[in-house]
Parts: C-alpha cells; sequence; structure tokens
C-alpha cells in the first residue's frame, strides 16, 4: 500500500509539474499549404497571447483567414498556476498517515479537487468556446479545397499536455480524497465524546441544591409514620366511647 502511495504522489507531481507548462506552448494551430506545399496560413492559439502568427500584416492572405480572437480571461490561469502551487506543496509536505495533519489534509484536499476541477475546465471548455464556435474542427482535421489550398486544424502541444496532466493527478486525488474522508470519520476517544456532551448542556445545575433535596428525602423517607389509617380509626372510635355517659 505504502509502495502503491508514493507511485501516485510520483505521478501526482508529474502531472501537476506537466499542466504548469502546458499553459505556456500553442494549444491550436491553424494553417494552410498551397497545391505546392507553399504554407500560406498559420494562426496559433495561446493561452496568454491569444492567437498569433509569424507572418506580418502585409500577408493580407494569412489576415484574411485570422480567426476571431475571443480574449481568453487572464485571470483564471493565474488562479490555475496558484492553486496547482499550492497542490503541489500539499502532495510533497502532508503525510496522510499522520493523524495530527489531520485538519491541514483536509484543507489542501479542497485544492486537489479545484486544480482537477479546473484541468477539466482546460480540457472541456476551452476547445468548445474558442475552437469549436469559430469552426476550428476539434481535434484534427485537414481539409481540402479542389481550388488552391489545404487546410489543416490540429490540437497542439498544450492541450495534450494537459489533457495526459489530467490523468496523472486524477488517481492521487482520489486517493487524498478517501484518505481523508475516512480519517474524519475515525470514532472520536470517550473524553472527547463526555467534553462535547458536557459543552451541549444549556441548564445550569446547581449541584449543593441537589444534595439538599436528596438529603430532605432521605430523611422523610426514615421517619416511621405516627399512624396509619386502621390506627387512626381506632383512636377516632375510642373518643367517641367516652363521650357516651
Amino acid at each position: 500500500m505504502t509502495e502503491l502511495k508514493t507511485y501516485f504522489k510520483f505521478i501526482f507531481v508529474f502531472g501537476i509539474c506537466m499542466a504548469s507548462v502546458s499553459l505556456f506552448f500553442q494549444w491550436y494551430t491553424f494553417q494552410a499549404f498551397s497545391w505546392e506545399g507553399e504554407q500560406v496560413v498559420l494562426w496559433e492559439f495561446h493561452l496568454f497571447l491569444g492567437w498569433t502568427t509569424p507572418f506580418s500584416s502585409e500577408a493580407w492572405f494569412n489576415t484574411a483567414y485570422q480567426p476571431e480572437n475571443i480574449p481568453f480571461p487572464l485571470i483564471i490561469n493565474f488562479i490555475y498556476l496558484g492553486i496547482m502551487i499550492l497542490s503541489l506543496y500539499a502532495g510533497l509536505a502532508i503525510n496522510l498517515e499522520d493523524a495530527s495533519q489531520l485538519k491541514k489534509a483536509k484543507k489542501y484536499g479542497y485544492i486537489h479537487l479545484s486544480t482537477l476541477l479546473l484541468s477539466a475546465y482546460y480540457i472541456c471548455i476551452v476547445p468548445v468556446y474558442f475552437f469549436l464556435f469559430q469552426e476550428l474542427y476539434f481535434p484534427y482535421l485537414i481539409f481540402s479545397d479542389p481550388e488552391f489550398i489545404v487546410i489543416h486544424y490540429t490540437v497542439s502541444q498544450g492541450y495534450w499536455l494537459q489533457f495526459f496532466a489530467f490523468g496523472c493527478i486524477f488517481p492521487y486525488t482520489l486517493y487524498f480524497a478517501i484518505t481523508t474522508t475516512r480519517f474524519e470519520r475515525a470514532p472520536k476517544p470517550l473524553e472527547q465524546k463526555i467534553s462535547e456532551i458536557l459543552k451541549n448542556v444549556q441548564i445550569p445545575i446547581d449541584f449543593h441544591q441537589l444534595i439538599a433535596e436528596e438529603r430532605i428525602e432521605l430523611e422523610n423517607e426514615g421517619l416511621p409514620a405516627l399512624y396509619d389509617t386502621k390506627d387512626k380509626n381506632i383512636f377516632e372510635q375510642f373518643l367517641r366511647q367516652r363521650e357516651r355517659p
């Protein structure tokens, strides 16, 4: 089990590094070639820069095929990088077998889940919103125009790095979440249960009053009855006989 945990952690760290690097590669490439093999169109999509091209603005044919430049929210990139740094720290520094780090591990468990969800966002939402809606067919297509050009639609390195990073991050994130949940459900010590019960008591207890009431009850139970009902009837009959002439 320890070897499996170490293996998952290694894959997780590798996946975090891969996901971080993927943000700085191009994610999509749109290019076209003439029938003679000359490249006449080249556009590359970067998460930080948007669509870029090595051609100058004077290359009118390349400019005519420029994809619509939908601005990507850069703040998401910085949030993702920050969360990945925290997640990497948690993966390396927190020992799940140490019960004293349970609260800390639980907090970083949410960080791991956030990393996984953001990775899924880059894999699913980014291609649909930034590529498919612009008719940049996903993930790969070669379209031949019978007149003069051959168009290539290609998902580039950044996307594939993020895709494989998600697969690396998922196993350890799941293991981390299950382990912290099991620790949380462990039975509480008896002293802790008693302490919680006493804290939840809302009615103040006057021990002196309880002792006094208990003592009075014990004293009353110990006193003999002066007379019972039968004796009382005999006594009343005696009094009536004395009153007769």
